[in-house]
């Protein structure tokens, strides 16, 4: 395999989430390891971000029915990473912002010199004439689109996240429980700090970012 020097390599998969502890596999409990996750160590490459596929949370974690229906069939999971070449640095070199004039000599022996009244005002006339065209009524013109949105400023939304809060104040428990795709990445999270810590157990709870306390 060759890989261009400033180019990227993606390694994904869709059998298992990677970074979440599997109660089970479909129907099946795994007897072996039962977490997985891809690095890379040597070979002159470095992670550059994480990849995520759609995957059933059902599939893999032990959940009642009530959580089954209340939560999204499929949600983004981490599948793979990015590597990217490390170490070296690839630039062009400076750039340098110059003027260039220069003249334009038309030889033509058949040149008339003329004079257009209204030469100056083509290009206003045009659009002046074309706002009432049939052309600028089209439902696919851009005259007519801009019409019905005629702001550029959009509200967007992002995907939804999840965080692991304290219930005491709903307050992020730490740096690291910000941000979680799906919820079943952010409760397994919750599980393993109450595994490190009982006594956090009862004291932690699963919200959706937009329910967190500042």
């Amino acid at each position: 395999m060759v890989l261009h020097p400033v180019g990227a390599l993606n390694v994904s998969q869709r059998a298992v989430p990677l970074d979440l502890t599997l109660d089970k596999f479909g129907n099946q409990q795994p007897n072996d390891a039962n977490r997985f996750s891809i690095d890379v160590a040597s070979g002159g490459l470095a992670k550059v971000q994480t990849l995520q596929e759609q995957f059933a949370p059902a599939q893999f974690r032990n959940m009642d029915d009530a959580s089954k229906l209340s939560q999204p069939a499929y949600v983004p999971m981490d599948s793979g990473i990015s590597l990217a070449s490390s170490g070296h640095v690839y630039a062009s070199g400076t750039a340098i912002t110059r003027n260039v004039r220069y003249d334009l000599t038309v030889i033509d022996t058949k040149f008339r010199r003329t004079f257009r009244r209204f030469f100056n005002y083509t290009g206003s006339l045009f659009f002046h004439l074309l706002a009432g065209a049939s052309v600028a009524r089209s439902g696919l013109s851009t005259f007519r689109k801009n019409q019905t949105q005629p702001y550029s400023d959009k509200v967007k939304v992002g995907p939804a996240t999840y965080t692991v809060a304290t219930q005491a104040d709903n307050r992020a428990h730490s740096p690291g429980a910000i941000g979680f795709t799906s919820q079943a990445a952010a409760q397994d999270y919750l599980t393993r700090q109450v595994a490190i810590d009982p006594s956090l157990a009862g004291t932690l709870h699963v919200l959706s970012q937009f329910e967190v306390a500042s």
